[in-house]
């Protein structure tokens, strides 16, 4: 199965993901992680959620989440399936 833009899915279909987000810590393997699920739609207006980790915390070099100017994001899709 192929990915599916909302604007080319056809009405009353949809394409449920099931998703892991994780930030990498580089200094401790303590990395930050969200699991979530979501149903996109034609009309979806909903891309994900408002917060999962505050910019403070991010930029703090005590958290080991930014070093050397690097950022390491990771998205793992977990589940995907078509809904007729």
């Amino acid at each position: 199965m192929t990915s599916a833009e909302p604007d080319t899915l056809l009405p009353k279909r949809e394409v449920y993901v099931k998703y892991k987000l994780r930030l990498r810590n580089q200094i401790k393997s303590n990395h930050l992680e969200k699991i979530d699920g979501h149903r996109f739609t034609s009309s979806s207006t909903s891309w994900g959620y408002q917060g999962f980790v505050s910019l403070k915390k991010v930029y703090d070099p005590s958290k080991g989440y930014m070093t050397n100017d690097s950022l390491i994001v990771e998205a793992e899709m977990m589940l995907m399936s078509k809904v007729e």
